[in-house]
């Protein structure tokens, strides 16, 4: 019996080990990948200060489900033009998994 508590025991410590070895990636790469939204968001942000609204750009959601598809990317962004505040027409999309390979 105690063999098997042990044994039970460093199953439980590898995947408490796993976990935290994930959780640690998964900060990582959200922090990085929020770190790019944020730098295209301000970019956009000044295109859009600079031509004001633009056209509807609900065809364009497609365009990009199939180029992040095409090109691999695992994260994009819609920016919609026509909005008062760009905040309000901004949309990620997410390819699979941002975590995965």
């Amino acid at each position: 019996m105690g063999q098997w508590v042990n044994v039970f025991q460093h199953r439980v410590t590898e995947i408490q080990s796993y976990t935290e070895k994930m959780q640690t990636m998964f900060i990582k790469y959200s922090s990085w990948y929020n770190s790019i939204t944020e730098r295209i968001i301000r970019c956009a942000i000044e295109v859009h200060k600079e031509l004001g609204p633009g056209l509807v750009e609900s065809v364009y959601e497609a365009q990009l489900v199939t180029y992040l598809k095409l090109s691999g990317k695992k994260l994009g962004l819609l920016i919609n033009f026509n909005v008062v505040l760009l905040k309000d027409g901004i949309r990620r999309r997410i390819n699979g998994n941002l975590n995965s390979a």
